[in-house]
């Protein structure tokens, strides 16, 4: 079994804010969410046998709030780490979608939601669903 999660709260995540590969950190809030996923992740059966994250400051701090609750050591892999957005990291999500809709449509962020996607299949159409998935921070997902 794969479980997904995904980081806790972030000020950019609040203001739908484009953060991409950036240093941004849990905000309080998104402590508590990684805290009440580290407690979820506690209760799992079966007991979670190995712990990869991206290093991405977010993930990371979610990661290690986690790993601290369960007693292992995150694996931290860039292959992980959200996509660069470049040029939009940084403007408003709302922004980019009335500015380039061209791009948004085509823009496929979020990894949960891309497997979410897959295992629900067939593929591709199962893409179609892809802006209709909601993950919220600190959930978690299981494939």
């Amino acid at each position: 079994m794969i479980l997904l999660a995904r980081h806790g709260e972030t000020a950019d995540n609040r203001e739908r804010r484009f953060q991409g590969q950036g240093p941004v950190p849990l905000n309080a809030l998104g402590r508590e969410q990684a805290a009440e996923l580290a407690q979820v992740v506690v209760a799992h059966d079966p007991p979670i046998a190995s712990l990869f994250a991206s290093p991405v400051p977010r993930a990371a701090e979610t990661a290690g709030i986690v790993a601290a609750a369960i007693g292992l050591e995150p694996v931290f892999d860039p292959r992980f780490a959200e996509t660069d957005t470049g040029d939009w990291t940084g403007l408003m999500m709302d922004d980019v979608a009335r500015e380039d809709p061209e791009g948004w449509a085509a823009y496929h962020r979020g990894v949960i939601r891309v497997a979410l996607c897959h295992r629900d299949g067939p593929y591709p159409a199962s893409l179609e669903r892809f802006h209709d998935i909601t993950v919220p921070n600190g959930s978690l997902v299981t494939l």
